[in-house]
């Protein structure tokens, strides 16, 4: 057999390998979008449109959720308006158990969570040109942008903090674990009113909270208002967790009289 014909004969051979790697590969990806046989989506199957319209009492924070680069603005300007009246050296360090062991010049202090806030935030920016599959199923989940957002906030969130530490405004006895809590009410509660996920409807129906409209629109509304309130007992510097946890046990016990879950009959 001439070698030319062999040659022809590996390189068609090589050809359908590769046509059968790559039909894998995109196979693989679409399962992993669509999830298994038979599984249900985790976001509401309804169109936005066909929704009935749900009451919105509080403040939208998707500016900040969608694009935490605003929150590192925010974080900037803060730190210069604030520089001329903060003292020579201000915290900028909490330890394990939420209190504040460690500060440091003003000159670099006002400035290290924002430097820290953009850090991440280019981080986020550059991995997709790293590892894109793993973005892509992160994104397909729902669970990158939050990561992003999330991991920004919180430097945003500390900086803040520590500004208002250090103009007396915020107690200094305030514990970031727990004001950290309440942001997360807030911030999960906008985030669960604005995309209305299936999965939380199961949550609502098994704590005994109707899952139709209105119901989770009244219970997200509950959660950020109480994750607000919790942000004013963090500022206090006492009793920080009950400020939030008894505004949501109560909050709990309306939003489940005003709205009990359908009973099913069984057959």
């Amino acid at each position: 057999m001439p070698r030319s014909s062999i040659r022809r004969a590996r390189r068609v051979a090589i050809f359908r390998y590769t046509n059968r790697v790559a039909r894998r590969r995109v196979n693989l990806m679409a399962t992993i979008a669509s999830g298994p046989p038979g599984a249900k989506s985790d976001r509401d199957p309804r169109p936005r449109d066909d929704r009935a319209p749900e009451p919105t009492v509080l403040p939208d924070m998707s500016v900040l959720q969608r694009d935490p680069f605003a929150g590192i603005l925010l974080a900037l300007l803060a730190s210069y308006l604030a520089y001329d009246h903060l003292p020579e050296r201000i915290p900028v360090h909490w330890n394990a158990f939420g209190r504040i062991d460690a500060e440091l010049n003003k000159r670099v202090g006002v400035f290290l969570h924002p430097g820290a806030m953009t850090l991440v935030y280019v981080f986020f920016r550059l991995i997709p040109y790293v590892d894109r599959n793993r973005v892509r199923q992160l994104k397909d989940i729902g669970l990158y942008d939050p990561f992003r957002n999330g991991a920004v906030l919180l430097f945003g969130y500390s900086h803040l903090l520590l500004l208002g530490i250090g103009l007396g405004w915020i107690d200094r006895g305030t514990n970031l674990f727990a004001g950290l809590l309440s942001l997360a009410a807030v911030l999960g509660g906008n985030h669960l009113r604005s995309i209305r996920p299936a999965r939380f409807d199961r949550l609502l129906h098994r704590i005994g909270v109707s899952s139709a409209p209105p119901a989770p629109a009244y219970a997200c509304n509950v959660v950020i208002l109480c994750g607000v309130i919790g942000q004013a007992g963090t500022a206090t510097g006492t009793l920080q967790l009950p400020w939030f946890l008894v505004p949501l046990g109560v909050g709990y016990i309306l939003v489940r009289r005003r709205f009990p879950a359908e009973r099913t009959t069984a057959p």
